[in-house]
């Protein structure tokens, strides 16, 4: 038979909600950039080496997105989400072939090989943050 007695219960949900708001960005950025640096590894390599160079993460107030032509082709990113693309033009054309040209992929296929460990360093990110709280 149970005892009828106090009992409390303590709440920490909104300290930690404030910490994955203040830090979440940043957080998704770390993880993105897992994602960019495979597509910019397995990205084939033309003459000019553009297509390499203009793979980006980027998130809602981070990015690393390098001009690599006359045209601004950067994403920006809702809050809560990251992205990684690829800015010069020619990048869906490479990525998805056209008539003319197979298709040789390199973003779709990072995200495929890469997404547990790119979600593990999201997690590891906001660990550290909670342990150095």
């Amino acid at each position: 038979m149970a005892e009828s007695g106090k009992s409390s219960v303590v709440w920490h949900g909104d300290e930690l909600l404030a910490l994955l708001r203040e830090h979440l960005d940043d957080a998704l950025f770390e993880g993105a950039k897992v994602i960019q640096e495979a597509a910019q590894s397995r990205a084939p390599v033309g003459k000019t080496k553009k297509l390499r160079a203009s793979i980006y993460a980027a998130s809602f107030t981070k990015n690393n997105y390098k001009k690599t032509g006359k045209t601004d082709r950067r994403i920006k990113p809702k809050k809560g989400t990251a992205v990684i693309a690829a800015g010069a033009f020619y990048a869906g054309w490479v990525e998805y072939g056209t008539r003319k040209m197979h298709a040789r992929p390199f973003l779709r296929p990072a995200l495929d090989e890469n997404k547990n460990e790119a979600m593990k360093k999201v997690a590891d990110y906001l660990k550290t943050k909670l342990d150095s709280k």
